[in-house]
């Protein structure tokens, strides 16, 4: 087997802030070790390049921060990234620096010179070659300087003060944690499933720092009286537990036995951004200003009172799963996603393994994640038993997908719980931070932009409905990577594309965390297969349709919809229901969407460019034309039933297709039809 060009040797790169486009931090993980450079989870000063989101930056988020100082270390966008590894070399950053890199007096400018270049690093994975000290090693620099990540780490389950405490970072930069799942599934006599049942234990050295003492802990495990070391007991109830020894830990996992997951840091500073740090931390998320537009709209949002949605959300998108105490959400969703990454790295990485073992592997990891997030009453599961060199990953994205919209619910629902311990100030900056927004601009009132909205939001109104809708604040937003994809949908599907709307999305409150922080998404609210008919996203052209949507009460202020450029394509399949979608099939008749067409129609679309010069070329209803009798020959409509919507709507299955433009907080006020 062929091995991949080691173009990335001498390099050591950390990732900081949420990727777009679906990438995670160990996706540039694999890549980076497989393409021979080195992976460093929290020691920045030691990297040559930190990959950071646009957020990252703009927030100086706290690797972001350390970063700027360090000499010769580089900020660059992900697209350096992976651009470089497609084409297997290393491009020049210049075009992708996000932070002018640090230098000293009579220093070269960094574009005349190159990162300097590290000594050979061995992978991460061989530290556990080394031999282990019996005994507790003393402290070392690196804990004082990481002790924040190292104490964010600490299980949710440890009960007694974590002030002074820290996870045991060793001298090899071992990290002494492990997640253990094991899948206790019961079956029919048929082989089928009867009842999904995961066990789950979470073991890890701590240190004082204050008393210098170190402490093994497992959750649900007695203290241990004995002279042994906490290392000797670390390892000895995980070869226990496992059947293998803790240097040996990456092997295949022993049939009957827990599997070792290892944690994933991406989430360290995204619970930074959501939860009280040290003093200085809370500070700075205190003394944040949001414009005050920005704050009300959040708690809106936020509102505690949302927190009865917000669980009955979390429950229907895990199935069920997901119902207990905040903290017990958490260690179940991080350990979710260890074993969906771990499964990712063996099913996308093809220079590991040969095939038949990698399919064997990856069954058992799917069975452990099956049996910690599907139940009984849930659609059949996906198919983790795919051959290790099929083409379909799409399963991949798909769960990565619901627990990240499940991450950020049960980060909102821990900032309610908290909302009595900090200021509100504090509880909405981390809101909005945990959000992952680009920009979130307030549109001022009078200017001719605002004017243009108001009268547009207000003008669409359907004469059919008892209510009118008027706003109270908008804003101009934008989700970081969202229009590079729109862009790069636009050239990949140049023969089907052509024809961009700005169209309404409503929805009720506590969805919103979801579609801002995620984007719209197909199947956002439930858990179904691959092989499952694809959930459409609808939009309206008639703006109290999609206020209808948002469980809006005469009056209150805490309504929100989204207006939408959505790229329908040049031959929406007219229809008067939408059906589910099979994009495939659609392409193939060249459409991109379906118009589910009402009874009445507008008698003309216009231009946007008169609300803003950025949407010029999406077309907008010209509500002064009017409306009247749908003009669509009926002999062209795909009937899927007898029934025909009063208003249009216009449904796409891609994602890519829609670019969020503007975010409007409204109230209704009744009136006679």
């Amino acid at each position: 087997m062929t091995s991949p060009v080691p173009f990335l040797t001498n390099l050591t790169i950390a990732v900081s802030g949420n990727l777009s486009d679906g990438q995670m931090h160990s996706d540039i993980q694999r890549l980076t070790e497989r393409y021979g450079g080195r992976f460093e989870a929290l020691d920045i000063a030691a990297c040559t390049h930190l990959v950071a989101s646009r957020r990252a930056v703009d927030v100086e988020f706290k690797k972001v921060k350390e970063a700027s100082v360090t000499e010769g270390l580089q900020v660059v966008s992900q697209d350096w990234f992976f651009l470089s590894v497609e084409k297997e070399m290393l491009l020049d950053t210049k075009k992708f620096l996000l932070v002018n890199p640090f230098k000293r007096k009579g220093q070269a400018k960094a574009s005349d010179e190159k990162p300097p270049a590290k000594p050979p690093v061995k992978s991460p994975d061989a530290s556990h070659k080394k031999p282990l000290a019996r005994s507790p090693p003393k402290t070392h620099a690196k804990i004082d300087e990481k002790k924040q990540e190292l104490n964010a780490i600490i299980a949710d389950a440890y009960v007694g003060p974590k002030t002074d405490l820290v996870v045991w970072l060793d001298a090899n930069n071992l990290i002494w944690d492990a997640t253990l799942i094991k899948d206790n599934s019961t079956k029919k006599s048929n082989g089928t499933v009867a009842s999904y049942v995961a066990d789950m234990d979470h073991l890890q050295i701590l240190y004082n720092l204050k008393t210098k003492a170190f402490q093994f802990w497992a959750h649900g495990a007695r203290p241990l009286r004995n002279s042994k070391s906490p290392q000797v007991q670390f390892e000895e109830y995980f070869e226990k537990k496992t059947g293998l020894l803790w240097e040996n830990r990456w092997d295949d996992p022993k049939e009957g036995q827990y599997v070792f997951v290892p944690r994933i840091f991406e989430d360290v500073e995204t619970e930074d951004t959501f939860f009280p740090g040290d003093g200085k931390h809370d500070q700075a998320l205190s003394s944040t200003h949001l414009p005050s537009e920005v704050y009300k709209v959040l708690d809106v949002i936020f509102d505690p009172r949302q927190k009865q949605h917000m669980l009955a959300s979390i429950k229907r998108i895990s199935g069920g799963r997901l119902v207990n105490k905040p903290w017990q959400i958490r260690a179940t969703l991080r350990a979710a996603q260890s074993l969906l990454e771990r499964a990712s790295e063996i099913a996308l990485d093809k220079y590991q393994r040969s095939d038949e073992p990698r399919a064997r592997l990856l069954l058992v990891l799917g069975r452990c994640y099956l049996a910690l997030m599907w139940n009984n009453h849930l659609d059949a599961p996906p198919k983790w038993d795919l051959p290790a060199h099929s083409k379909d990953k799409s399963w991949l994205k798909q769960e990565r997908a619901a627990l990240e919209l499940l991450h950020n619910l049960s980060f909102s629902l821990d900032l309610m719980e908290n909302s009595t311990k900090v200021s509100k100030n504090q509880i909405l900056n981390r809101a909005y931070r945990g959000l992952g927004l680009a920009s979130m601009t307030p549109v001022k009132a009078g200017t001719a932009e605002y004017k243009a909205l108001a009268n547009f939001l207000s003008s669409s109104v359907s004469p059919r409905h008892s209510f009118s809708v008027e706003p109270v604040n908008i804003f101009r937003i934008e989700r970081e990577g969202e229009y590079e994809r729109f862009e790069r949908y636009q050239k990949a599907h140049s023969t089907l594309v052509g024809d961009r709307r700005l169209l309404f999305h409503g929805s009720s409150a506590v969805n919103w965390i979801g579609i801002l922080s995620q984007g719209l998404r197909t199947n956002a609210q439930t858990r179904v297969t691959t092989e499952s008919p694809i959930n459409g996203i609808y939009f309206a052209d008639v703006s109290s349709k999609s206020a209808s949507y948002c469980r809006h009460m005469p009056g209150d202020p805490g309504s929100c919809m989204l207006l939408c450029e959505v790229e329908v394509g040049k031959k929406p399949q007219v229809c008067d229901v939408a059906p589910p979608g099979v994009i495939k099939a659609m392409h193939k008749q060249g459409h991109i969407s379906y118009l589910a067409a009402g009874k009445t129609d507008y008698n003309k679309w216009c231009d946007a460019e008169a609300v803003h010069p950025s949407l010029a070329g999406v077309q907008m209803p010209d509500t002064p034309s009017g409306r009247s009798n749908s003009k669509i020959d009926p002999k062209s409509v795909l009937t899927f039933s007898s029934g025909r919507w009063n208003h249009n709507e216009w449904v796409v299955y891609d994602p890519a297709q829609i670019r969020q433009r503007y975010f409007f907080q409204f109230r209704t006020t009744a009136r006679p039809i």
